[in-house]
Formats: structure tokens, sequence, C-alpha cells
């Protein structure tokens, strides 16, 4: 069953490239000039310029829509962080517990700092579980996850959609260019004064 897969997908992309290398490229942004149309030629898929790519707000918007009406709830978007939550959970624990017992000890994490490692131990018994590590990052982000979804639904309607995400995140990058421009006029200001140079 692969091989025969494997030989049409080979045939097909064959006669593809012979298709497009016997005639060369007959429209302008997937339109007909008009002789081609006198002449009742069509337009094929392969004339046809590409699709634009999603953007990220799309993107983000496509996994949390859960009921796919275009736009998502603090509901749908809770559970989509919430399901990425317990997949990085369940990644990193694994990593940290280095003999896989279940629960990962002090002296599997030397490095972690003791009030981070008490925050992750919530029945104090000496080392932290998938269950309360999971438990400690979803009440964290929970507040987090309220405060951002009321700034992402600027029209109040208690949805997010793909005009809000784009505005927020059109929002953000301006304002990551002007903080880069203010640490730039600083270091350039810097820089004529003799002093320390801030990178």
């Amino acid at each position: 069953m692969r091989k025969r897969i494997a030989a049409l997908i080979a045939l097909s992309s064959f006669a593809g490239a012979a298709h497009a290398a016997a005639s060369p490229t007959r429209t302008i942004n997937g339109k007909l000039s008009l002789s081609q149309k006198a002449k009742g030629e069509e337009v094929t898929p392969a004339d046809r310029p590409d699709p634009p790519k999603p953007s990220a707000s799309a993107k983000l918007l496509a996994l949390a829509d859960a009921n796919r009406d275009g736009s998502a709830t603090y509901a749908e978007l809770s559970s989509f962080v919430s399901a990425r939550i317990q997949r990085r959970v369940a990644a990193r624990h694994a990593q940290l517990d280095r003999d896989h017992d279940g629960r990962v000890t002090r002296a599997e994490v030397g490095k972690m700092d003791s009030a981070r490692f008490a925050r992750f131990d919530l029945d104090r018994d000496g080392a932290f579980t998938a269950v309360e590590l999971s438990r400690v990052m979803a009440l964290e982000t929970a507040s987090r996850l309220e405060l951002a979804f009321a700034k992402l639904d600027t029209d109040g309607n208690s949805r997010c959609d793909l005009a809000e995400l784009e505005q927020h995140r059109a929002a953000v990058l301006v304002a990551e260019a002007a903080a880069a421009e203010q640490k730039d006029s600083k270091r350039t200001e810097q820089a004529k004064a003799g002093g320390p140079t801030v990178f």
C-alpha cells in the first residue's frame, strides 16, 4: 500500500513538473489575458497564486476556537491553555524525575532554590508530583489568563475574534518597537557623553 501511494505521489509530481516545463506560466497573478480568454483558455490551479499564510493570531484562534464559530470565549481559551500546560508539565516533570518514580525530590533538582521547590511541593512531603506541579501552574496561569482575556476582548462581548487578536498583536509590536527605539536612543546619548553603553 505504501509503495502504491509513493508511486502515485511520484507520478503526480512528475506529471506536474512535465506540464510546467511544457507550458510556460500562462497567467499573471492567476488572471488570463484578453487573448487567452478569446482562445477559451482557463485558469488552472497551477496558475493561481499561493494563498496567504495564516498569521500567528489566526493560528491561535484556530486552535482555541473549539466550536469553530470564528471567536474564542474565555472557556475555550482556558481549555486550550490548560491542555497545553498539562502537556508541558508532563514533559517537564519527566525531565526532572531522574529516577522515574513519579516524584521529584530535592536531590533530583539540586540547582532549584528552596523557595521555588517549596512552591511546587504542595503537601510538604519533600517531593512534588506531576499533579502538584500541574496544580501550581494552573493556578498561576488562571489569574494571568483572566487579565489577558480582558485585554483581548476589546468590545466586551465575552469573545475574542481575529480582529481583536490582530489588534492586540499590532499594539504589542508597536510597544516593542518603541522600547527598542528608546533603548537605542539611550545608547546613543551614553556614547556621546562617553559613559558606559547599555546593551
